[in-house]
């Protein structure tokens, strides 16, 4: 005979179970996809090509230009070489603010002639490498990269 409590013994062990797993997530994580559409958003508006994968999954680690941690699928790596086909280019660094695992920024060959809302200090703790080669930037020698 089965006494009365044993559906909430098993309850108890698949919750415990659950809880002792590590955090298994697939894709990337949901606040990252969104700082991304905005991303392509920001950059689509200053006549910049974004990758079409962008937005085609829930999956942002799997979208061109896009690398991620394999441990916290946090983005690590935004790969936008030679996205701006437009003229002089201004571009405002608050759109990457979001990304808290973001280990690299390839901005090369964009035409970009200057950084705006530069946060040093945040942006030399999250990111150890930026790539801004083959650009047209005039920085005032109080803004250090």
């Amino acid at each position: 005979m089965m006494s009365g409590s044993f559906p909430f013994k098993i309850l108890f062990w698949v919750l415990c179970i659950l809880q002792c797993m590590p955090n298994i997530t697939f894709g990337c994580v949901p606040e990252e996809r969104i700082a991304l559409m905005h991303t392509q958003s920001s950059l689509m508006k200053s006549n910049s090509e974004v990758p079409s994968s962008w937005g085609q999954s829930d999956d942002c680690c799997s979208w061109e230009s896009v690398t991620c941690n394999d441990d916290s699928t946090r983005v690590s790596g935004l790969h936008l070489f030679g996205i701006h086909e437009g003229g002089p280019w201004n571009l405002n660094l608050e759109i990457f603010s979001q990304f808290h695992e973001l280990l690299l920024l390839d901005l090369s060959w964009n035409m970009l002639s200057g950084l705006q809302n530069i946060d040093v200090e945040t942006s030399t703790r999250m990111m150890i490498s930026w790539d801004l080669s083959e650009n047209s930037l005039l920085l005032k020698s109080s803004i250090l990269l």
